[in-house]
């Protein structure tokens, strides 16, 4: 019967690759959907809780929301922002300008 022989450049590859394919399974574990016993998020209209009761309603939150939110809740006030973008790309106008403001401290 012949032995086989290894050189170090293949044992190298073939670990490389064993390696590789365990991260990419252990990767593919935070896929898995999650066994949740939570009452999943309402769907329709019908199904939301519209009962609410606040004293200020910031459509937007851009910089002027945000500004507009955080002076109304530093008041005292009970605050509801609403914001049409999806989870992660809030912001408005001011995602697209960097989030760069001009403010004069000098009058003069």
């Amino acid at each position: 019967m012949e032995s086989i022989q290894t050189s170090r450049r293949t044992f190298l590859k073939l670990s490389a690759i064993a390696g590789l394919g365990t991260l990419g399974i252990a990767s593919l574990n935070g896929c898995a959907p999650e066994n949740n016993t939570q009452k999943p998020p309402a769907s329709t209209l019908e199904e939301i809780a519209w009962d609410g009761y606040f004293d200020v309603v910031v459509i937007g939150f851009g910089a002027a929301g945000a500004s507009a939110a955080i002076a109304a809740a530093e008041a005292g006030a009970q605050v509801l922002i609403v914001d049409k973008a999806h989870e992660g790309h809030e912001g408005g106008n001011s995602r697209y300008c960097a989030q760069l403001f001009v403010s004069v401290n000098d009058v003069d």
